[in-house]
């Protein structure tokens, strides 16, 4: 398979083959893919940013049992005092298809750009994570969250 740069490093293979191992299954599972440009696939790719994406690559490793849904865009922050809150009118698309998907799993890849010295607050950034696992904790399908911090 072919992947990128960054995707060849081994905590990332280790990441993907340990979620895959623990997702097995017989029915299809809906996966949520949240985060910024990384979760997008935003590499140097010839603007083929789809085909190098990880949750492009982790469909093609769990197959057609699951259905992948990426919800990821440039500059996201998990913090919703930022310039980008993933949490935001601005992504309001992304975040209504979080909700109306009722995912099985959600996987959060996001922290990369929170830690901008005009943003970063830790205890900030504790509360707002603390907030979402409370609002997941709700949802109806009850789903497994996966946290990758960078």
């Amino acid at each position: 398979m072919l992947l990128p740069g960054n995707m060849q490093d081994k905590s990332y293979f280790l990441f993907f083959l340990f979620l895959a191992m623990y997702l097995s299954a017989s029915v299809q599972i809906k996966i949520a893919c949240m985060g910024d440009s990384n979760t997008l696939g935003q590499i140097d790719t010839g603007g083929q940013q789809d085909l190098y994406s990880w949750p492009t690559q982790l469909q093609k490793l769990l197959g057609n049992e699951y259905y992948m849904e990426k919800l990821g865009f440039n500059a996201a922050t998990l913090l919703n005092e930022s310039d980008m809150p993933w949490k935001s009118s601005y992504n309001a698309h992304y975040y209504n298809t979080l909700v109306n998907l009722n995912p099985d799993i959600i996987i959060i890849m996001l922290g990369t750009n929170d830690i901008k010295p005009h943003t970063w607050n830790l205890n900030q950034f504790l509360d707002d994570y603390e907030d979402w696992m409370l609002e997941f904790r709700n949802y109806p399908s009850n789903p497994k969250c996966i946290w990758r911090f960078r």
